[in-house]
């Protein structure tokens, strides 16, 4: 959201600033269509980046529009991946999926996730690819 650089008084302007940046091709939300359930999740879930991509299938829930939260990967200085908890007791949660987002995670479920209540929907290399998708690339786009 480098390119709309503004606070919001509310999650729902955030995620409406958003939307309008997709819908005028202002940020990229198909650059690699792998990331975009897990960008989405983020986004408008409030997941944390570990959170998201300690997911499982098991852990998504498209008929409640539900998300649990039971683990987290921690990236070490090393760049080691640790699997562990969530970063507080209360971390562990169930989380409402705003059900404009549903179909786009039915769709990755189907397409980019192996079959089996276990499979991770699909883990990232690194950080670093994880936040330039989070970023959406708008504001390089702009010079930003």
């Amino acid at each position: 959201m480098r390119a709309h650089p503004a606070l919001f008084a509310a999650r729902a302007d955030a995620q409406r600033a958003l939307w309008e940046l997709l819908n005028q091709g202002q940020a990229d939300g198909e650059r690699d269509i792998r990331f975009r359930a897990r960008v989405l999740l983020a986004a408008f879930a409030s997941l944390r980046w570990g959170e998201v991509t300690a997911l499982r299938r098991c852990d998504i829930d498209l008929a409640a529009g539900t998300v649990r939260v039971r683990a987290a990967f921690t990236e070490r200085s090393d760049g080691q991946m640790i699997l562990g908890l969530p970063k507080s007791h209360a971390g562990l949660r169930a989380v409402s999926i705003p059900a404009a987002i549903l179909p786009d995670l039915a769709v990755h479920l189907a397409k980019h996730t192996a079959p089996g209540p276990q499979a991770l929907v699909p883990r990232f290399a690194s950080s670093l690819l994880v936040l330039a998708c989070v970023m959406f690339t708008a504001g390089s786009r702009q010079g930003g």
